[in-house]
């Protein structure tokens, strides 16, 4: 199921360890189950560079070993 909590927290953590950051999901993020929008699951160009901001600015902040 691509809608529950588990699942959404699951995938997150995929993308931030691809993405070498060391944080979980559930640390940084709160999602609210059952929130649909017309165009949810659909990112506009502006939102994936927010996206891409954001995990830039986290990435100064990853030791790695």
């Amino acid at each position: 199921m691509y809608d529950n909590d588990a699942y959404v927290y699951n995938k997150i953590n995929e993308d931030l360890r691809e993405g070498g950051l060391d944080v979980q999901a559930e640390d940084i993020i709160d999602i609210i189950g059952g929130y649909h929008v017309p165009g949810y699951g659909i990112s506009s160009n502006e939102d994936l560079g927010e996206c891409h901001l954001i995990l830039n600015y986290y990435k100064q902040f990853t030791v790695r070993n």
